[in-house]
């Protein structure tokens, strides 16, 4: 029979099976390793999966077809998966149990590194998240069957129990990718990290080529940064690039990705600069102008499978063939804990004291669920956004980003930026979503 995993549902293995996530769902659907084996082999569209499972799994060829199409049949009839290729799914805007899919973990503010774009700025009081409180979240994230934690900072790599922690992501078998600077990144921890099957990969940034990405990080830094890659290659250790697009780097963008590539990335990160923290009022900014030249030049280095638009706490695993699911799903799927307890939508919440609860005072659990600003996020619906009423691209920016919204109107069903909201439509026209 026919299969596809249909539109929004995403799918992670693990070494013991696996599990289908139904995005706009909220639902789960675990699988055991022959499961899950299947699965990777209708996603890759390989043919002949009943003689690769007779083999795989020493049986006779009645008992393998029967196998397979009862699996398949029964995510048929979950609608996991489709025998259209072409479908796709309606878009929930509530959900009554919020799935809790990824999550961003700061595990502390503090770093040794000054970059002169940075997000948090200069009012750190260098936390450490307690390790106590990491692992009961661990704990929770576990039941949740979350499927990717980044773990960041700051510098995650300053905090003392570093090694712990990542040892703990792996004993409650949660999927966890690092984000580092790479500056405190020592044979000790890489050798650590690769004894870890719940191990992904390391995130790290490049700001430029050369002088450009010294000039933001710090006199010395793009050598380190070779010679990190080179480790990891040496390691046989997956990573991932960022690239922060400024006023520095965005007329070579092409050039910079495949760096990138060229060094062995397995995926490369593009996100415009917000101006927040150190980057607000910089002269690293975007006009409209320049972000418009990145939209275009987005649009022809996209093809690449690749090339990743959005902010890098998206994993690969979630950018869907629908656009609209990988722009924002706030407060629905994801969210982000910080090293002083907070958990927040978004980093922009964070940084105007948007805050959602705190885990050193409550159960995690209870603020995902029951916190007001997360139930209010939930409840927005694009159609109720008066000004993105009648618009052909509603369905893929949903009424773009809430937290500019409010800033703007005060309120959550306000306009969005017109700037951002008029550049949308010309990447729309551009290819960028089709």
């Amino acid at each position: 029979m026919r299969a596809f995993i249909r539109r929004g549902v995403a799918f992670h293995k693990y070494p013991n099976g696996g599990l289908l996530r139904d995005i706009p769902r909220g639902m789960i659907f675990q699988l055991n390793l022959p499961a899950a084996e299947v699965v990777e082999k209708v996603i890759a569209r390989e043919s002949n999966i009943i003689k690769w499972f007779m083999e795989r799994f020493s049986v006779d060829y009645a008992t393998a077809k029967n196998e397979v199409y009862t699996l398949l049949n029964i995510l048929k009839k979950e609608n996991f998966i489709t025998d259209k290729s072409s479908e796709s799914v309606t878009l929930s805007p509530t959900q009554s149990t919020p799935s809790l899919s990824r999550v961003t973990l700061r595990v502390t503010d503090h770093c040794n590194l000054k970059c002169i774009h940075c997000f948090l700025g200069d009012n750190r009081i260098n936390h450490f998240l307690p390790i106590s409180s990491i692992e009961k979240l661990f704990s929770v994230f576990h039941e949740y069957r979350v499927m990717t934690v980044l773990i960041t900072g700051g510098e995650p790599l300053s905090h003392p129990q570093i090694l712990e922690i990542l040892k703990l992501a792996n004993r409650y078998a949660l999927p966890f990718r690092l984000s580092t600077n790479a500056t405190l990144l020592n044979e000790n921890i890489l050798r650590e990290l690769r004894t870890m099957p719940y191990f992904h990969s390391i995130v790290l940034s490049i700001e430029g080529l050369n002088e450009d990405h010294d000039k933001i990080r710090g006199v010395g830094n793009f050598e380190l940064l070779l010679d990190v890659m080179k480790k990891l290659r040496r390691h046989a250790i997956r990573f991932s690039i960022n690239i922060t697009i400024n006023k520095l780097n965005f007329n070579y963008l092409e050039d910079l990705v495949n760096f990138g590539l060229n060094q062995g990335a397995y995926t490369v990160h593009l996100t415009p600069i917000y101006p927040e923290g150190r980057a607000e009022g910089s002269l690293l900014l975007l006009s409209k102008e320049d972000l418009l030249k990145v939209f275009q030049k987005m649009a022809e280095i996209k093809k690449n499978p690749r090339i990743l638009l959005g902010p890098v706490d998206i994993p690969a695993s979630y950018e869907m063939e629908e656009k609209g699911i990988g722009i924002c799903n706030l407060g629905k799927e994801w969210c982000i804990v910080y090293s002083d307890g907070s958990v927040v939508p978004c980093r922009q919440f964070y940084n105007e004291g948007f805050i959602a609860g705190n885990i050193l005072q409550q159960d995690f659990s209870s603020i995902w669920k029951h916190a007001e600003l997360f139930k209010k996020l939930r409840e927005i619906h694009p159609e109720d956004i008066e000004a993105c009423r009648g618009c052909k691209i509603i369905r893929y920016c949903r009424g773009g980003c809430r937290f500019r919204a409010y800033k703007r109107d005060n309120t959550f069903y306000g306009s969005d930026d017109k700037m951002m909201c008029n550049l949308r439509r010309e990447y729309f026209y551009i290819g960028l979503i089709e």
